[in-house]
């Protein structure tokens, strides 16, 4: 006999709870791991949130959390204006309970929830397994966005290991696909002039990165509000460890990029988590490239993983220096009236990782 679940909104005690739902989905045989499950994370994400008290409904049965959606409020510019949103993430249900409903009533209560506390968009990055759920909830896919994860291949025998179990292939493509990306970055090394620019580790960003964010954001329709206020909480005070780096040239701060060390199919990933450069300075973008590609050079990771949007400068950038286009990231967003405006709109995104929360 089916037992009836309690959908409620989390209290502070809840959070252990969650993280042990959070671990009940940890495969160590997969070896993935990009962002912490812990307590301390999810009393950062909800409680510390840099705007408001972040939602998350747990379902749960006889005090244990079986089922978890949650929104994150966020800060956008949506065409130059500010609307108060949210991103719709960590929708995890216990397998013994799929099929019974608990998912659409998590995401119908958080929708309602985020409504009621005047959040005017939902968005969310979803997997291929929530996808179809979240759409008999309302939310659908924004054909604007046009996200791509982009990787640089080092370790390319690791790689192809996971790929394929034939050695044949892996003997045979290993050297071709090294030999392609060494010439690749020998011709941009060669063929294209890099004014230089400096490079700073920091610990906390500055009060002018605001100016950054102020010269960057009219160039684009969607744009995540990347003041000194947002990344301080999103990155410094992050229970998780970034590696931030201020990008400048003449002295004057054109730029950054995040980085983070993690795991996909047990293989050692870096990952470009946000990245910001002036577009005035768009002739620097080869030279900050290189840095980012050799910011990871101690971590001896397998490859490095980019989101980039294909109206970001940064996209041809990439592609330029020999990322490959592994996967599209679909953008969703909750039909409402604003919602349904962006949904039929053709807009220029600037979308990175971190505007998410898989990393």
């Amino acid at each position: 006999m089916n037992k009836k679940w309690l959908n409620k909104s989390f209290i502070k005690s809840d959070l252990s709870k969650i993280e042990e739902l959070r671990r009940s989905f940890v495969d160590p045989s997969r070896g993935t791991w990009k962002r912490s499950i812990s307590t301390d994370y999810y009393h950062w994400k909800l409680i510390k949130n840099y705007l408001n008290t972040g939602i998350l409904h747990v379902a749960e049965i006889e005090e244990t959390v079986v089922g978890m959606v949650s929104i994150t409020p966020k800060s956008i510019l949506y065409k130059g204006k500010k609307i108060n949103s949210g991103e719709l993430g960590d929708s995890f249900i216990n397998p013994q309970h799929n099929q019974k409903g608990m998912f659409f009533s998590l995401l119908k209560s958080t929708k309602d929830a985020a409504h009621n506390k005047g959040i005017e968009f939902l968005y969310g990055t979803p997997n291929s397994v929530a996808l179809p759920g979240e759409r008999k909830a309302g939310y659908e896919i924004i054909p604007s966005s046009n996200i791509f994860n982009l990787v640089y291949p080092i370790n390319v025998s690791s790689i192809l290991s996971v790929k394929t179990d034939l050695e044949i292939i892996r003997k045979l493509l290993s050297p071709i696909i090294s030999i392609y990306l060494k010439f690749l970055h020998l011709v941009n090394c060669l063929m294209f002039w890099k004014p230089k620019v400096a490079i700073e580790s920091i610990s906390e960003f500055p009060n002018e990165i605001d100016e950054l964010f102020d010269k960057c954001s009219t160039n684009y329709d969607w744009i995540m509000e990347r003041n000194k206020f947002y990344l301080d909480w999103r990155f410094t005070n992050n229970p998780d460890e970034y590696s931030m780096f201020l990008v400048k040239f003449d002295n004057n701060i054109i730029g950054y990029f995040i980085i983070k060390i993690g795991t996909w199919q047990k293989l050692k990933v870096g990952y470009v988590a946000d990245y910001l450069i002036d577009p005035h300075y768009f002739k620097t973008s080869s030279s900050i490239m290189q840095h980012i590609l050799s910011s990871f050079d101690d971590f001896n990771i397998d490859m490095i993983s980019i989101w980039a949007s294909i109206d970001c400068p940064f996209y041809r950038i990439a592609k330029k220096y020999g990322f490959l286009k592994f996967k599209p990231i679909p953008v969703i967003c909750y039909k409402n009236k604003l919602g349904n405006k962006i949904i039929s709109s053709d807009l220029k995104w600037y979308f990175t990782m971190a505007d998410s929360d898989n990393i």
